[in-house]
């Protein structure tokens, strides 16, 4: 793909996730409730989350009709561009939901249809409404905080390594 259209694709990523972002901090202030419950009791959906993927899915919609689409909360619509949009409206929903500032709206294109094992991706954008960080990346183009490059620094040795972090929704796997 030309570096033309990643960055048109970029800007409409970024664009649309600031969008998102200050919608779900509206909501935020507002109150939270569940609003529903997906794989288990504390896999909880809000209807900020519902009402930013609606924002997102509407805004990508309008721009680039002919693009694919894959939500966290409205599932999958295929398009005809070979372009999927890839979108969780709130990612941390139950930080969000008990008010932990670390949550985001993310928001990826890829090259590929709705299906993981097929995709190369352009761009994205995560936004953090709490905090007001903007991270952008795009292929070939580096990953960005705000307007500062991001770069990988040494190797921690794996004894001071953070490898993974994370809980799971099913009681049974957290025991593991």
């Amino acid at each position: 793909m030309a570096g033309g259209v990643t960055l048109e694709l970029l800007d409409l990523a970024r664009s649309t996730a600031l969008a998102a972002a200050d919608l779900v901090a509206r909501r935020r202030a507002e109150g939270v409730e569940v609003a529903a419950t997906k794989s288990t009791p504390v896999d909880v959906v809000t209807q900020a989350d519902r009402d930013s993927e609606a924002l997102i899915r509407g805004m990508l919609a309008d721009a680039r009709p002919h693009d694919g689409f894959l939500g966290e909360e409205s599932g999958e619509g295929t398009g005809s561009s070979g372009l999927t949009w890839v979108v969780d409206p709130i990612d941390g929903t139950v930080n969000y939901l008990y008010g932990i500032p670390h949550y985001a709206v993310s928001i990826a294109v890829v090259e590929g249809e709705a299906d993981p094992r097929s995709w190369h991706a352009l761009a994205g954008c995560v936004v953090n409404p709490a905090s007001g960080e903007v991270y952008t990346a795009s292929a070939d183009g580096g990953a960005f905080l705000g307007t500062r490059l991001l770069e990988l620094g040494p190797p921690a040795p794996l004894d001071r390594a953070l490898l993974a972090t994370g809980f799971s929704y099913t009681a049974e796997r957290r025991v593991e």
